[in-house]
């Protein structure tokens, strides 16, 4: 007897990029409500007036949320169908993460939250679960176990092909089993498939794989699209015909797959390795290595960890602790860790977001203190810099001594923006003239650290810059100074040669504006012996200004203000909600002697400037 079990997946499209639970955010859910009023509205209906099909759904706890807010009577038709067996839920984390990335407490947090979700709205609790953007790793075994799943539905591309896909397969770890169904997408009904060809079509493969299998089953995935055109066209009903006909009545039954488990007795033990399955790409790749695709990527999973690190470890008011866990489970949704994909800029914005929203959390029910400090924050082997104020965080990374990540707590965003490989603020550059092509000599440069001061709020750092052609070699000497005003940059270029050089000296700074701040943006430039004041509002496309003395500009309640030692040439330059700012020099160094350039970065919330007018 051959158990089909369709399966309905909400939450992914062909790739965990295209997610649809990414029209979760501020915008309310409108994309899923026209699938709903498209597709899930008449899916709903007809399964209702048709118990002879049974059917596997998978929504997201975000999905379940908004259908239970707008759509009550498709959770009142879903509960009652689940109450008559003919439907069942498939449990996962609530927020889709990549789970193999997380810690054990998050994971169960995440799967555990979804179930308590389903058992509201249902009044059952999953006893299988999809396997979240088809990532694996045998760590996760006794942790689904532990939340009481039973087995789960995974992309057959990350089973061994070694083996017979038409079998459930059984993994362990510690002792604990977990039972695994293959979903195989290529035997869904095929385009202009008729019901007798696609029912003989399974037949002959299952026959030719596993012909002495006593209950071969065949798990397949059908768009909620692809099922409101076979409602549409009659092809469901003609499948229930051919089902029920003399011929095939015990050959193939539709099935759930949590009934299929508990009469199966066939069994292949296997083991999977870890892996994430793209199918856009149709490859697999460790979770790790996927992280490592990307340094944006890798940037947000390092926060997360340091994240959930604190969350977890921190004591205090048990409500806080638990809406700071939630804010953390939310910046733990898979598509913001995608390296392409739609959306990638906003997802990424909005796991920032509920990061710091989380950390600000911690801080009202811990005894925070500002502090620097250094530790190899995002397992490079190399020390960041780790500067945490009350209106402010900026992390600091070795390689190219620059400002990798600027938080602003009152409003909960990162404004260290990436430009050309490069991240954040105070980015180096020594060029031949001012308009050269910058290079990553200095920006690639793993800086060497001369000292670190953590009481006194002090890094200072060293790179080299040398030319073979010419025999120029130069000592940059980059001091940070931190406080809770903002921060300090101190910079000593000294002549290590024999002969003078000229060169151009440039600091770049790239920021991550708002577009919600578009209207409000205003930026004031002072320049000249006499202190002039440009005003400029709204977003630039570029500006250039020679003798600059300070730059401010804000973005909706906050402000910074640029303050330099010596007058500098100034070019802005905005696009797609990207601020590039370059501070620039032309110096003369004699031989074997040093100037001075300082740069000084005021965070100034506007509620505090108002404070001082008065």
């Amino acid at each position: 007897m051959l158990n089909l079990c369709f399966q309905i997946n909400s939450t992914i499209n062909s790739d965990f990029s295209e997610n649809l639970d990414s029209c979760f955010s501020e915008c309310c859910g409108q994309e899923f409500e026209k699938h709903y009023q498209s597709y899930y509205k008449k899916i709903i209906q007809f399964l209702y007036s048709k118990p002879f099909f049974l059917f596997t759904f998978s929504f997201s706890g975000c999905q379940l949320e908004w259908l239970g807010r707008h759509h009550k009577e498709f959770i009142v038709l879903l509960s009652k169908m689940c109450g008559r067996k003919q439907i069942e839920l498939l449990g996962g984390g609530f927020y889709i993460p990549l789970l193999p990335t997380l810690l054990s407490v998050d994971r169960l947090g995440q799967i555990e939250l979804l179930t308590t979700t389903l058992r509201k709205y249902t009044g059952k609790r999953p006893r299988g679960m999809r396997l979240p953007n088809n990532a694996w790793d045998s760590s996760l075994i006794s942790g689904i176990k532990g939340c009481g799943m039973e087995y789960i539905v995974a992309d057959s591309h990350i089973i061994p092909s070694n083996s017979s896909q038409f079998l459930p397969y059984i993994v362990q770890d510690q002792g604990k089993n977990l039972y695994i169904l293959a979903q195989r997408k290529d035997l869904s009904p095929q385009e202009d498939e008729s019901p007798q060809k696609y029912i003989d079509r399974l037949i002959r493969k299952v026959s030719k794989s596993c012909p002495d299998a006593d209950k071969p089953v065949v798990c397949c995935e059908i768009t909620a699209k692809k099922l409101c055109e076979y409602i549409n066209s009659g092809w469901l009903d003609e499948l229930q015909q051919i089902i029920l006909s003399e011929k095939y009545y015990n050959v193939i039954e539709l099935n759930l797959p949590a009934k299929y488990i508990k009469s199966s007795h066939h069994f292949q033990r296997s083991y999977l390795p870890a892996c994430v399955y793209l199918p856009s790409q149709k490859t697999t790749i460790s979770s790790y290595d996927y992280l490592l695709r990307s340094p944006d990527v890798f940037m947000l999973y390092s926060k997360m960890m340091y994240i959930s690190q604190m969350v977890n470890q921190s004591r205090g008011d048990k409500t806080r602790k638990n809406a700071a866990k939630h804010l953390l489970w939310q910046a733990q949704k898979g598509a913001a860790y995608c390296t392409t994909g739609r959306d990638l800029t906003i997802q990424r914005e909005s796991a920032y977001h509920c990061l710091i929203q989380a950390e600000r959390t911690v801080r009202e029910y811990t005894n925070f203190y500002s502090s620097v400090t250094s530790f190899d924050y995002d397992s490079d082997g190399v020390h960041e810099y780790i500067c945490q104020f009350d209106h402010f965080n900026a992390y600091i990374q070795a390689r190219g001594g620059s400002v990798f990540e600027f938080d602003i707590i009152k409003n909960a965003y990162n404004y260290a923006a990436n430009a050309t490989g490069h991240t954040g603020l105070f980015l180096d550059y020594i060029t031949d003239n001012a308009d050269s092509v910058f290079d990553d000599t200095l920006t690639r440069q793993i800086y060497k650290e001369v000292s670190f001061d953590a009481k006194r709020r002090e890094i200072k750092l060293l790179a080299k810059v040398s030319s073979v052609d010419s025999g120029h070699l130069l000592i940059l000497r980059k001091n940070y100074y931190i406080s809770s005003n903002g921060i300090q940059v101190q910079y000593i270029i000294r002549n290590e040669s024999s002969v003078p050089i000229k060169k151009y000296f440039t600091v770049e700074s790239n920021f991550l504006l708002s577009a919600s701040e578009s209207e409000t943006f205003k930026t004031e430039i002072v320049s000249g012996e006499q202190k002039e004041l440009q005003v400029l509002e709204g977003f630039l496309t570029s500006t250039k200004n020679n003798d600059v003395s300070c730059i401010r500009f804000s973005d909706g309640e906050i402000s910074f203000v640029y303050e330099v030692n010596e007058n500098v040439d100034l070019y802005i330059n905005v696009f797609e909600d990207k601020m590039v700012l370059r501070l620039s020099w032309a110096i003369d160094i004699p031989a074997e002697r040093e100037i001075e350039k300082t740069i000084n970065i005021s965070v100034v919330p506007k509620t505090i400037r108002k404070k001082n007018k008065k």
